[in-house]
């Protein structure tokens, strides 16, 4: 798998693990309606229940769209290394594509200011108006990404 991939994974886990396997809908640190390896939107609701199988395929097409995605917002990073495309691929799975666009950080990234790209990432740290642990780890997890 990539390295992307990989990381997405890592951060968002495969929740909501039920007993057979499968995984069911959770509300999410933002309050987001999430199921399987962080899968939001078409299809998501209240007490859906997913294989792993089903939770796979779903990752795998949302992490396309989020790559495309950014590439479109930032062209820039299709000449950049792997680690630095994972990381904004990242944040944007993470925090969704227009939040990526309206951001600092694409500005940063356009610009190819990887330190100030960096300084931005770390201001996402926060879900339903309070710090969040996990976000601050993912955040450092990412910048360190970029300096790959």
């Amino acid at each position: 798998m990539s390295l992307v991939a990989d990381f997405i994974k890592r951060f968002e886990g495969y929740a909501k693990r039920l007993k057979t396997g499968h995984c069911t809908t959770y509300l999410c640190s933002a309050k987001v309606l999430t199921i399987g390896y962080g899968s939001t939107g078409r299809g998501v609701a209240p007490g859906v229940i997913w294989s792993h199988a089903q939770a796979s395929k779903r990752f795998e097409q949302d992490l396309q769209q989020f790559a495309q995605g950014v590439y479109a917002l930032s062209p820039v990073l299709h000449f950049e290394t792997e680690g630095r495309q994972a990381a904004i691929i990242s944040f944007a799975y993470n925090c969704g594509l227009t939040a990526y666009k309206n951001s600092s950080l694409r500005r940063a990234v356009n610009r190819l200011d990887w330190p100030e790209a960096q300084r931005q990432l770390m201001r996402w740290t926060r879900a339903g108006g309070r710090v969040v642990k996990g976000l601050e780890n993912r955040r450092r997890a990412e910048c360190a990404l970029i300096d790959l």
